[in-house]
């Protein structure tokens, strides 16, 4: 369970965060040097109200699975990618979060419960890049955002994330889906997913597209209606033919690198967390150094 700590210093910053704020232990500690020095501590369940992302899905976009359909129809569930997801910070990246697809990344599935609103484009920001230190990363082309409420399989909205094809190939992208009134969420959602056309999932080379992988999409040539997961089907035509060898062999050499992207989270973004959706149930005191909001302490919410 993820702890968040808190220092009361003189305008009360936050100086700790982590990405899960859902159920966490609470600890403050006061170190106010205008007030008399002493240490408590809060313990209890964190929580908010409001928009949560269940899930984050790779989309095949105009491929076989939709129909070749372009642009977001309900079609489009279809070609959600069963067998890849999105790399979270902390993680480590493997072949489950890139797509091989000929196309790139054109198509994102973000699923959110309760969404208050209609986010935008203006609500998400993507980044490009292939290293651990997100500082040299570039902003990538915004997507088109497509909501779809209530059509999801328990009732939740479902918000597509499109580019044009070929728009983001050959690296990792960064998708962050800001807190904001259209979105509803506490916190920024952020998630990697990657692009390295052709690449098969060698246990050797994972995200480096060599000469392996043109081996093994050659040996495989024919074999038709194959499914979603096939990794040799590069183009997601439902076949391994020619056409696979040939966006594989165009790919060589493209390597990503498995990153292990950073968990921190702007501070600002926990302010605001804090400041507009934190509420917690407090355990009963079990010593002097705990103590209950009935005292007082953190009975309204925390000045930012």
């Amino acid at each position: 369970m993820p702890v968040l700590c808190f220092e009361q210093l003189e305008r009360r910053e936050l100086l700790a965060a982590f990405s899960d704020l859902r159920t966490a232990t609470v600890v403050i500690e006061s170190n106010d040097p205008d007030t008399p020095v002493f240490t408590f501590a809060i313990q209890g369940t964190a929580t908010w109200d409001g928009a949560e992302v269940l899930g984050r899905k790779i989309v095949y976009g105009n491929s076989v699975w939709d129909g070749y359909t372009p642009g977001v129809t309900l079609d489009d569930l279809a070609a959600v990618a069963p067998d890849k997801a999105a790399l979270l910070p902390g993680e480590t990246a493997s072949f489950q979060n890139i797509s091989s697809y000929t196309r790139g990344l054109n198509e994102l599935l973000v699923i959110v419960d309760e969404l208050p609103g209609t986010p935008t484009a203006a609500d998400v920001v993507c980044r490009v890049g292939n290293q651990d230190d997100l500082s040299g990363w570039t902003a990538a082309p915004s997507p088109e955002v497509v909501v779809r409420p209530d059509c999801g399989d328990q009732g939740e909205d479902l918000v597509f994330l499109t580019w044009a094809d070929g728009a983001i190939r050959q690296t990792w992208l960064q998708v962050e889906i800001l807190a904001t009134e259209n979105t509803g969420l506490p916190v920024s959602d952020v998630f990697y997913v990657g692009s390295a056309i052709g690449e098969t999932g060698d246990a050797a080379t994972p995200g480096a597209v060599l000469a392996a992988d043109l081996a093994a999409i050659r040996d495989s040539i024919p074999r038709l209606r194959v499914g979603i997961e096939e990794a040799y089907d590069i183009d997601r035509s439902g076949h391994v033919l020619t056409p696979d060898l040939i966006a594989c062999r165009d790919s060589i050499p493209t390597v990503l690198e498995l990153i292990t992207p950073p968990t921190t989270v702007p501070r600002e973004v926990w302010t605001r967390a804090l400041s507009e959706y934190l509420t917690a149930e407090w355990a009963e005191p079990d010593d002097d150094r705990i103590l209950p909001r009935s005292e007082g302490w953190m009975a309204e919410p925390l000045e930012v």
